[in-house]
């Protein structure tokens, strides 16, 4: 199921007195119903993967817009052992802004399936490659890729995209998280770890087989095992690259780039934002991390294993961590929303590609105004209108 609702603000009536000249005690008054609010005006709505700069500039007047915006799903695995990949997190915010500044906005993809010869792609918005097993087999799919809008290189909301299915038993890929919540792990005993709700990239799981952080806003997040790579680290508002069984994620500054799978049956990373800390690419059939960006991570790669590859993590406000090899599933992202925010609601919850859409209240969400202070006189004087100067 795909989120592409417009959160709506209901309609309200105030009633406000409006008064003819009191010439007299007992003059008219008379009550007229104010303005109501009006419907939502849509300033961007998309569900193709990708960055649009300055997608939307807010309106002179309006200081706060509603944002609905949803992570792409992990890819499913096939052949003997079919899995399926994490839900991408939905998120609905009403976000303070600034009149006249632009909005920057990623649409997450999901991640790839597997094929029965190859590990699936992460999705765009950071979502890390599945592994190969070389074996034409039970390969890994793809992590979902986050989705995000941000302002003047400051994130206001952000969707964590789904860990993709490992080619093990029952190795799911890991839920994009909720808000205030981390990603889910995936499954299998080494399932990648998920992203922190606080901006730290997902933690590879803490075996003896090997597994690639996930990159984060904040902290990196380490790897499991004697084989994978730590995920980049990030600045605050900018996220680093998830890592690969062989490289780590490039930290923050970078151009967000995907890493990418040298073996062609290995999965790419998906691709971040500049700036981004850039994917690890990889070898021997593992998938590569997927690139940063504004507000997100990327998610780690899966790694290449006999007979089971590992899915990838999803992209996230804290990146996901690929899954390890036991054909294990990679991490879901975690979600975020700026300070300020209200009218929150979230859920993990699609199943299929990332969308973003932003609108506004003309009425309600316009900016705040101030009323003039009228002057009182001193107890016992009353006020005297000066006429004009004429000369």
């Amino acid at each position: 199921m795909m989120y592409d609702g417009v959160h709506r603000v209901p309609r309200r009536r105030r009633w406000v007195a409006v008064a003819a000249t009191a010439a007299s005690a007992g003059a008219l008054i008379v009550l007229a119903p104010g303005p109501a609010s009006a419907a939502p005006t849509e300033l961007f709505s998309s569900t193709t993967p990708g960055v649009s700069a300055g997608a939307a500039t807010v309106p002179d007047g309006i200081c706060f817009v509603t944002i609905s915006a949803a992570g792409g799903a992990g890819g499913d695995t096939v052949g003997t052992l079919p899995n399926e990949g994490g839900l991408g997190a939905t998120v609905n915010a009403r976000v303070p802004v600034t009149p006249g500044t632009a909005l920057d906005v990623l649409v997450a993809g999901a991640g790839q399936n597997a094929t029965g010869s190859q590990g699936g792609d992460g999705g765009a918005g950071g979502g890390g490659g599945g592994g190969d097993t070389g074996f034409d087999s039970n390969e890994g799919a793809g992590g979902g890729g986050a989705s995000a809008v941000s302002t003047a290189g400051t994130p206001l909301a952000v969707a964590g995209g789904g860990g993709g299915a490992g080619g093990g038993t029952a190795n799911t890929g890991g839920a994009g998280g909720v808000i205030g919540a981390d990603g889910g792990a995936g499954g299998g005993a080494a399932g990648g770890g998920g992203g922190g709700a606080n901006g730290d990239g997902g933690d590879g799981a803490a075996v003896s087989s090997p597994a690639a952080g996930g990159g984060g806003v904040g902290t990196g997040g380490t790897a499991g095992g004697g084989g994978g790579q730590d995920g980049g680290d990030g600045d605050g508002a900018a996220g680093g690259g998830g890592g690969s069984r062989n490289t780590a994620g490039g930290d923050v500054p970078g151009a967000g780039t995907a890493g990418v799978a040298s073996d062609p049956d290995g999965g790419d990373g998906g691709a971040g934002a500049a700036p981004g800390g850039n994917g690890g690419d990889s070898s021997q059939g593992e998938g590569a991390g997927g690139g940063g960006g504004t507000g997100f991570g990327g998610g780690g790669g899966g790694i290449f294993a006999q007979p089971n590859a590992a899915g990838g993590g999803g992209g996230g406000y804290g990146g996901g961590a690929g899954g390890g090899a036991n054909g294990d599933g990679g991490g879901g992202g975690s979600s975020f929303v700026a300070d300020g925010a209200t009218n929150v609601s979230s859920a993990a919850d699609n199943g299929a590609g990332g969308s973003v859409t932003i609108s506004y209240d003309p009425t309600a969400d316009a900016c705040p105004t101030t009323t003039p202070t009228v002057p009182s006189a001193p107890a016992g004087q009353p006020i005297t209108a000066v006429p004009p100067f004429t000369g």
